[in-house]
């Protein structure tokens, strides 16, 4: 029961240092679209459009703020597991930026982790292929409520669903 606990508090501390860094750069961009507007104000418009200034900031800040909070990140680790008739799968991933985008590490199991080759992220949208038991296996899914949920389709054509949630620390 320690462990479980002990596994939520990590899961809760990891959401809330990925919310306060959303906050800080929505505060950074406020700060320098604010600026932005002081500038404009001053050198185009004069001195009587302070009031449509308040009304552009507002908008921008509230535009800003939910952009920034109403994401989900796909980064982070995952513990998940792929369902199958004949025994589910366990596998945790790991997924990251890079300067191509986005990069993932992938185990299956007990199995050391390899990278992630065949990884696509869209917004909350990721495919990625898992190769276990002599099957490989293309996942699909999206990330929703802190939980990724999806179907897979192996190379003999039989399909199933998957999901996986956020792991307090890579394995």
């Amino acid at each position: 029961m320690h462990s479980q606990v002990s596994t939520v508090v990590s899961v809760v501390e990891q959401e809330v240092k990925q919310s306060t860094n959303r906050a800080l750069q929505t505060l950074c961009a406020i700060t320098s679209l604010g600026a932005w507007i002081r500038n404009v104000h001053e050198v185009a418009l004069g001195k009587r459009m302070g009031q449509l200034r308040i009304i552009v900031l507002i908008a921008a800040i509230a535009v800003i703020a939910w952009i920034s909070f109403s994401t989900i990140s796909v980064q982070g680790n995952w513990q998940g597991t792929l369902q199958r008739p004949n025994g589910d799968i366990s596998f945790h991933f790991q997924i990251h930026n890079s300067r191509s985008g986005s990069a993932g590490w992938l185990a299956v199991g007990d199995e050391p982790s390899e990278p992630m080759d065949t990884l696509k992220v869209d917004g909350h949208a990721i495919r990625f292929d898992l190769t276990a038991n002599q099957s490989t296996y293309h996942l699909q899914g999206s990330v929703r409520h802190h939980a990724f949920t999806g179907t897979w389709v192996d190379n003999h054509g039989d399909t199933g669903s998957w999901n996986a949630m956020h792991a307090a620390r890579p394995h």
